[in-house]
């Protein structure tokens, strides 16, 4: 953590009587971004990104970190923000195949910018390009993972199906993070595919077009994670991930969820 101090102690360090007003001005940019790592810096959670499969609850935590004085800075509300933004710049004289990933980042560089403006930030996404930025600027950002088995992503998904509806689309985002392992030690949840595949047919059947098109995607799914038979795998997160604290969702209510995640916020 870097010492206290002020504008003035740092710029009579730096003092010259040559060229005093161009000094001055680079001296003050210079200052300002070392009181934003002192803010941010350390082991302080100032700035958090809550991370996790979509329909694992994250959104929902990360609103009520808005009462604990936390800036709420949403992918969703930014989605819209970085298209337009990435459009008035896009060269219209060549064929542009796919921007998906270009338009990401545009997006993610807006959040960032908006978030440095904050000592207090709450970030909701379910990618990890925003830790990039953090890092690339030489900035800390806490980051918790919200995970949800595929048990309690099944049950979200029917109690949200008339309120805010999602599609199978989570369980890919779900293979994405999680691979299996044999050491037990790494593990952070267990797999069976027949089970799952039966407590999707039990569940969300409506998703589908057919049994056939049900049990050709969650083998599909599951092969994503190495798993490719009906034994029960364990599973760990993805070494591309990065992880602070993990916070298992399974038996909790929101109450008992947000209580361990203010928590450790403030340890």
């Amino acid at each position: 953590m870097i010492k206290e101090f002020t504008f003035l102690h740092y710029y009579i360090v730096m003092n010259s009587t040559k060229n005093f007003y161009d000094k001055y001005k680079k001296y003050k940019k210079k200052y300002s971004y070392l009181k934003l790592i002192q803010q941010i810096g350390g082991n302080q959670k100032k700035h958090i990104l809550l991370d996790g499969t979509s329909s694992s609850g994250k959104s929902t935590l990360a609103k009520l970190c808005i009462d604990l004085g936390y800036e709420y800075i949403a992918v969703d509300n930014y989605s819209r923000k970085g298209y337009l933004e990435f459009m008035k710049n896009i060269d219209t004289s060549i064929y542009h195949p796919d921007d998906r990933k270009a338009i990401d980042s545009t997006t993610r560089k807006m959040m960032f910018n908006e978030a440095i403006k904050h000592e207090f930030v709450i970030f909701d996404d379910n990618e990890q390009e925003i830790a990039e930025l953090y890092t690339k600027n030489h900035l800390n950002l806490y980051i918790i993972i919200i995970y949800a088995s595929l048990n309690k992503l099944i049950l979200n998904l029917l109690s949200r199906r008339t309120t805010e509806p999602r599609n199978r689309y989570v369980f890919e985002d779900y293979a994405r993070r999680y691979v299996k392992t044999d050491s037990e030690s790494d593990a952070i949840d267990e797999i069976n595919r027949a089970s799952f595949i039966q407590n999707v047919k039990e569940n969300l059947k409506y998703i589908f077009k057919s049994e056939s098109d049900l049990n050709e995607y969650i083998t599909n799914v599951c092969s994503k994670m190495d798993i490719n038979d009906d034994d029960t795998h364990f599973i760990k997160l993805r070494k591309e991930y990065r992880c602070d604290l993990l916070i298992k969702t399974d038996g909790k209510n929101i109450k008992q969820i947000f209580d361990e995640l203010r928590t450790k916020i403030f340890n």
